[in-house]
């Protein structure tokens, strides 16, 4: 951090519902799209088998 601020629990839980707004949303989607993958691949698989 730049002058090192004091540490403050409010000042984190801002930084942390900030990015949780912009990141949140962008990791909901990939875990989606991933567990979307995951079970079309493991439905192929058992289709081989």
């Amino acid at each position: 951090f730049l002058g090192r601020p004091k540490f403050s629990p409010f000042l984190a839980l801002e930084f942390v519902n900030v990015f949780v707004d912009y990141h949140g949303i962008i990791i909901l989607e990939a875990s989606n799209l991933f567990v979307l993958y995951l079970s079309k691949f493991t439905a192929f698989l058992f289709a081989k088998i």
